[in-house]
């Protein structure tokens, strides 16, 4: 019996290292047809084009030029600093409305300055040295244009990933924690909370009460058919329903 135990533990274990080393790519590529958007890390880069679209971060690109601008005498930094930042007002201006309204007015008003971002950005490239930081980051830039321009196209597409990175600080400062979570299972159990409760956050609803209403469906048999009405903004719209009819 124990070795069956372990012999099971084992399989468990080579399923959890599966998923993070190669399953997730293969799944995504099974399943997932929409947007991807994330910073430059080359293994998003090999995700299937002609399902995915992978839309880079603005804001990764920004902090490299903040880094050298704030040394001081950069003027080149300093210059895309502020390029970048009347892209970032037009977000701001933008923020909340329809993924449509969002490009038309990125159509209107971003896309000029990203077209002479652009020409600045090679404009200066041609002027610096090589091996210089500014001419680096210029480099990754460009390297990423297509990318990065996406979201003149797609008003789903948010110009950063600072959403996400705000909502896995928690899981960032908990990690020691998580290193200790027992088992396999446990760990992947705590990973599939920790999304659970994020998304919550990120659909605008508080995820005690949201949590113990469907734990308690769920422990009273909900059926399996009706999963769907359980999901955060499912749930959220259904509970301001009957707050109304109240």
């Amino acid at each position: 019996m124990w070795r069956g135990a372990k012999k099971a533990a084992h399989e468990r274990r080579a399923t959890f290292i599966e998923i993070v080393m190669g399953a997730i790519k293969v799944r995504v590529s099974a399943n997932y047809r929409s947007i991807v958007q994330c910073d430059g890390y080359a293994p998003y880069k090999k995700l299937p084009a002609d399902r995915i679209t992978v839309a880079f971060c603005w804001s990764h690109l920004r902090r490299e030029f903040f880094k050298i601008a704030e040394r001081g005498d950069a003027p080149i930094a300093t210059e895309a600093v502020a390029r970048i930042a009347q892209i970032y007002a037009i977000e701001k201006d933008v923020r909340g409305a329809s993924a449509e309204a969002r490009r038309v007015a990125r159509q209107a008003r971003t896309c000029p300055l990203i077209e002479a971002l652009k020409i600045f950005f090679e404009h200066q490239l041609s002027r610096l040295s090589g091996g210089s930081e500014t001419a680096r980051i210029i480099r990754y830039g460009l390297r990423h244009w297509d990318g990065l321009t996406r979201f003149l196209d797609d008003g789903r597409i948010e110009l950063d990933t600072n959403i996400v990175e705000r909502s896995m600080r928690p899981q960032a400062l908990t990690r020691k924690n998580a290193l200790f979570a027992g088992h396999d299972d446990g760990a992947e159990n705590w990973a599939i909370l920790a999304s659970l409760i994020e998304t919550a956050k990120l659909s605008g609803i508080d995820p005690q009460p949201w949590l113990a209403d469907i734990l308690a469906r769920l422990v009273n048999l909900w059926p399996n058919n009706r999963l769907d009405e359980l999901l955060p903004w499912t749930w959220a719209a259904a509970h301001k329903q009957q707050q109304r009819a109240a």
